[in-house]
C-alpha cells in the first residue's frame, strides 16, 4: 500500500511478515506489522511536515498534538533558562534556550518502538530575536542514549539570522537507524555566549516503526 502525507510515503506496510499462527488469531490480538515510512525533504513554510509532524498527528489522523507532553517522544536537555522541553516539538514557535553553559544539547528520544535513518534535519532558532543564534553544532545519534555518533557538524554557519529563522542540514553517508537524536553546541553562538536557543527539530529519512 502507498500513501502520501507531507513529504511521506508509506513504502512497506508489512515490512515483517506475520506467522502463519498469528494470522489465525483475533485481529486485535495479532502482532502489529511493522511500517518502514520514507519522509523526503522539502522546502516548506510548515516547519513540521516531516517525522515529528506524522508522529505529533498520530499519522495524519488527527490534529498536531504536541508529541511530547502526550508522550509519543520525550525531549531532555542538558539545562533550561527559558521556555519548556515541549518547545522543542511545539508546532508554534516560541523562546526556548539552555543555561549559558559550553557544550548544551536537546535531545529527542523516539521511543523503543521507533528507529529513524535520517537524510535531512531542521532546526529552528529560538527567539523572537536575531541574536545568539547556533552557529557550530553536532547532530548525534544513538541507539541507546550510551554512545553516540557525531552524522553531521557544522562550524560557524551563519544561516540563522533573524526570529525564528530555520536552517537545514543534509545527512549524507548515514545508513544505520537510531533511537535518539541530539543538537551539540560545539562553539559560541552569534552573539559569543553559550546559551543554546532552539526551539524546533524535525527528521526527514526512513522511519521504521514497530
Amino acid at each position: 500500500t502507498m500513501s502520501q502525507w507531507g513529504g511521506g510515503v508509506l513504502v512497506d506496510e508489512s515490512a515483517t511478515s506475520l506467522s502463519e499462527s498469528s494470522t489465525t488469531l483475533p485481529t486485535h490480538l495479532r502482532p502489529r506489522p511493522k511500517l518502514d515510512i520514507v519522509f523526503e525533504y522539502y522546502p516548506s513554510k510548515v516547519f513540521f511536515k516531516g517525522i515529528i509532524g506524522w508522529i505529533a498527528s498520530d499519522q495524519a489522523r488527527t490534529e498536531f498534538k504536541n508529541p511530547h507532553r502526550s508522550g509519543r517522544v520525550k525531549v531532555h536537555c542538558s539545562s533550561l533558562a527559558k521556555g519548556s522541553r515541549s518547545t522543542l516539538v511545539n508546532v508554534e514557535p516560541a523562546e526556548c534556550w539552555t543555561s549559558d553553559v559550553p557544550s548544551s544539547w536537546f535531545s529527542i528520544d523516539f521511543g523503543p518502538d521507533r528507529r529513524i535513518t535520517p537524510t535531512y534535519y531542521s532546526i529552528r532558532h529560538g527567539g523572537n530575536y536575531k541574536a545568539d543564534a547556533l552557529r557550530s553544532w553536532d547532530l548525534q545519534a544513538s541507539v541507546d542514549g550510551g554512545h553516540w555518533a557525531t552524522i553531521n557538524r557544522h562550524t560557524q554557519n551563519t544561516a540563522l539570522n533573524g526570529p525564528f529563522a530555520v536552517v537545514s542540514g543534509k545527512v549524507e553517508g548515514c545508513h544505520q537507524s537510531f533511537r535518539l537524536f541530539r543538537i551539540i553546541q560545539t562553539g559560541h553562538n552569534s552573539s559569543k555566549r553559550n546559551f543554546l536557543v532552539v526551539s524546533g527539530l524535525e527528521f526527514y529519512g526512513t522511519l521504521h516503526e514497530n
